[in-house]
């Protein structure tokens, strides 16, 4: 008989589980043990649960680890709690998560003294969380609600329901509410509509049955907001308020009747009614949860009737009492005026001097104030102009504004009276920015303050764009580095003057590409310097909200009120950046390899050795164009290393503004 291998029976049952037996322990598990090694408290307890293991039911030792209600406890030893936060926050997983959130995840896994206060900190100082998360600001102020109307139809509200199913060849409803009655008007029109056709269904279907309102409140659609509609109100005698960003709920009351009217239109109960028949039978007679009653249609024309007879007879009383009362204070007054009438003659001279006086004090209250080449402007320059919207923004709007009296277009920056300052220390700051002049910096023509509180900017309009549209296009003159280092040392030139060329220095606090403008030569002209000044701190902070979702905001800049030169200095080397790579400040078409910061984009290429990611090639090539001045390799990578210097994480190792126009001088060389 042969044995074989196979056959073969083992000695010790020991032995064949060694045998046949792989023990995987993870990797994390000998970290987690190497961070007990200095930690005294882990030793306390590890010693202690050796002991007795139920001497705490919060505590377990099990297998070389230690827990505290479950969850693993990390030592202090080593950098294992910093390796688990930047896991868990800086990762895919983690998402740049807030405080609260990224606690809870760590807690869930992991536990040591303290966490809560580190996970805080390390929040606080992450550079990508201090540039994406927004800071929530409470609303300025307490909401003045509107008056409550004396009678029917002396404050209406305004707004159109628009992308409903073709009906009759209509498919927008323009909706008139009136705000003591709750009664309203349902006009059908069709899109595309303009302000004419809305004011025709106004003035046929509401005006000519309830008289002019005092008061009309809308939100700031393109029909109510054009010249066409605001003259013809003004014209009618009615007042127009719109609803702002902080406050839209002020037309809140329409918003709430074009829901009921969208839910009527979807309710069964319309679908045998005739197309003849208006919905506002329908919607009116409801029970409403402000008046408190419902009428029928019936009810509702004998009622509209009883109170116009009614308000006629009272109407003729109220007339003659008026009358009576009239013809009593008439007599009385020229009574009055004989016996004062001596006296006043002797006085005329005095009154005539104090007269005299009062109007060279209203003199002095000027609507408007000049600076240097702005002395032609008039207030009916200002308010007689064309204007086109070209840009806005949540304090302001910017006008492309032909003034027609000298055939000149001027560029007007419409200031909203919320977020701007009161009282004189405006009109302070006004005088300040109106006496900056340079050749790199856009300047105040004038400054015009309107009787409700309207602030509107005059400023020279510039032909050729913004320098974000003119990388954008990616047209020729954007790859010439003769026009590229006339833009650069341009806009340095003009920062260097607000740095150092005043006596009080004045931070640009909104430095980026689009307000950086251009002449027809290319020259660069700083616009928006100083701008934050004039706004509330609201409204100053949200212009750096918008820096920071456009890539330009410095990480450590957090409060409008902290902007400081490094602070400038960082955006000018974003736009350098911008310049060279013919690059956006943030991506947001992402691949694995890049970066969502243009700054932190060209850090890695460097680190990757990347060279051609740093500057377009088109940079070498424009040579055939600029023979006069051609530009080598270097200079490109000198001009570089100048713009990410600019855009140092640290502040203190940014380079002033004057050293980087001496090395802008060097590259230039």
């Amino acid at each position: 008989m042969v044995v074989d291998a196979l056959s073969r029976r083992w000695e010790y049952k020991g032995q064949c589980l060694a045998m046949g037996t792989t023990l995987a322990i993870p990797s994390w598990v000998q970290e987690v043990k190497d961070s007990y090694k200095e930690d005294k408290m882990v030793i306390d307890w590890i010693s202690i649960l050796t002991v007795n293991s139920n001497v705490d039911p919060n505590w377990k030792y099990s297998k070389g680890i230690l827990r505290f209600k479950d969850e693993v406890y990390i030592g202090s030893a080593g950098s294992l709690r910093l390796h688990i936060l930047q896991t868990l926050h800086d990762s895919p997983h983690g998402g740049h998560s807030g405080t609260h959130a990224t606690f809870q995840r760590i807690r869930s896994y992991f536990y040591w003294p303290r966490l809560k206060v580190m996970v805080a900190t390390y929040v606080r100082s992450c550079a990508v969380s201090q540039q994406t998360k927004v800071e929530h600001i409470a609303k300025p102020g307490l909401l003045h609600p509107l008056s409550i109307p004396q009678q029917a139809w002396e404050v209406i509200t305004i707004d159109f329901i628009e992308g409903l199913p073709i009906s009759l060849k209509k498919n927008c409803i323009l909706v008139v509410v009136d705000k003591f009655t709750k009664y309203n008007h349902f006009l059908a029109l069709s899109h595309p509509y303009s302000a004419a056709d809305a004011a025709k269904l106004y003035l046929a279907n509401v005006y000519k049955l309830h008289g002019q309102p005092k008061i009309a409140i809308s939100d700031r659609d393109k029909a109510f907001t054009s010249l066409f509609w605001r003259e013809l109100i003004k014209q009618l005698g009615t007042t127009t308020l719109f609803s702002i960003t902080y406050n839209s709920e002020i037309d809140e009351q329409t918003e709430m009747v074009n829901k009921c009217l969208e839910h009527i239109s979807n309710s069964p109960r319309i679908s045998n009614i005739s197309s003849q028949q208006k919905p506002d039978f329908l919607f009116d007679p409801d029970l409403h949860s402000l008046t408190s009653c419902k009428l029928s249609l019936s009810e509702t024309i004998k009622t509209i009737d009883n109170f116009r007879e009614a308000k006629n007879t009272n109407m003729l009383r109220l007339l003659l009492s008026l009358s009576s009362i009239a013809f009593m204070f008439i007599l009385l007054l020229v009574i009055f005026f004989c016996r004062k009438r001596a006296a006043r003659d002797d006085q005329l001279g005095d009154i005539e001097s104090k007269e005299q006086k009062h109007d060279g004090d209203e003199s002095e209250m000027e609507d408007i104030i000049t600076f240097s080449g702005g002395e032609d402007l008039t207030i009916c320059d200002i308010l007689d102009a064309l204007g086109e919207v070209i840009g806005k923004s949540s304090y302001g709007t910017l006008y492309k504004a032909l003034f027609q009296r000298s055939s000149t277009v001027r560029l007007l920056r419409f200031l909203r009276p919320l977020c701007a300052l009161k009282g004189e220390e405006f009109f302070d700051v006004v005088r300040l920015l109106g006496c900056i002049r340079h050749p790199n910096l856009v300047p105040l023509l004038g400054f015009y303050a309107g009787p409700r509180g309207e602030k509107l900017l005059v400023h020279p309009f510039y032909w050729q764009g913004n320098l974000a549209q003119l990388i954008k296009d990616g047209n020729g003159e954007s790859r010439r580095w003769a026009v590229i280092y006339q833009i650069s040392i341009g806009m340095a030139m003009g920062l260097d003057h607000l740095h150092t060329g005043l006596q009080k220095p004045i931070v640009h606090g909104n430095l980026k590409s689009k307000n950086v403008l251009l002449d027809r030569n290319y020259q660069p002209y700083l616009s928006d310097f100083g701008i934050y000044l004039l706004l509330n701190s609201t409204s100053g902070q949200e212009i750096l909200e918008a820096s920071a979702a456009e890539g330009h905001k410095a990480h450590e800049l957090i409060k409008m009120r902290d902007a400081s030169p490094e602070t400038d200095i960082y955006s000018l080397g974003v736009i350098f950046l911008e310049l060279l790579s013919r690059k956006e400040p943030i991506n947001e078409k992402l691949t694995p390899d890049e970066d969502f910061y243009l700054p932190n984009f060209m850090r890695n290429a460097v680190l990757d050795h990347r060279i051609s990611d740093l500057y377009h090639p088109d940079l070498l090539l424009s040579n055939n164009y600029d023979k006069g001045n051609p530009v080598s390799e270097e200079s490109i990578l000198k001009f570089f290393q100048l713009a990410m210097a600019c855009c140092s994480p640290s502040p203190s190792l940014r380079p002033n503004i004057r050293q980087v126009l001496v090395k802008l001088e060097e590259i230039g060389k």
